[in-house]
């Protein structure tokens, strides 16, 4: 970083969208990143919807009507009610649970990026989010493999 005349400071340049843009001629348009997060979201939708069933009492998510922010929101919901009722170790249902939160944080931050302003963090914010719920589903295919070894060990 270059130092400003004579105090030592750094120079603090101001950078603006049209800087940013000429200076990455790759710049995403917007609508490519949100596509890349539309298609991350149904991805790790279809993971949460085999994860779920698979539970000792399966749980189906339906796919269709789930472009309705309120109507997925319903829905996930209700899968937060039911998997409290699994006959499942509590690590499961919690980590199962913050698995959903995730994934309703990442269908969110999504929608805003669709009807607000151009804000390229949150492709980012999206994807961490994606990741947690994956890391949350390996935590609870680990308590439930544990919880089936200790069934077969009875």
């Amino acid at each position: 970083m270059e130092e400003s005349e004579g105090d030592g400071t750094p120079d603090r340049r101001q950078v603006d969208k049209s800087t940013v843009e000429r200076g990455n001629p790759m710049a995403d348009s917007h609508e490519e990143r949100l596509r890349r997060m539309a298609i991350g979201l149904v991805e790790t939708f279809h993971v949460l919807r085999e994860a779920l069933a698979l539970l000792p009492i399966p749980i189906v998510v339906e796919v269709v009507g789930l472009s309705d922010s309120a109507e997925l929101s319903q829905r996930m919901e209700r899968v937060r009610d039911l998997i409290r009722d699994e006959p499942v170790p509590e690590g499961a249902v919690i980590h199962l649970d913050l698995a959903i939160l995730a994934f309703l944080s990442a269908f969110d931050v999504t929608h805003i990026a669709q009807h607000a302003e151009e804000i390229a963090w949150r492709e980012d914010a999206t994807f961490v989010l994606l990741k947690q719920v994956a890391a949350y589903l390996a935590v609870v295919a680990f308590f439930l493999e544990e919880d089936d070894e200790e069934s077969q060990e009875d």
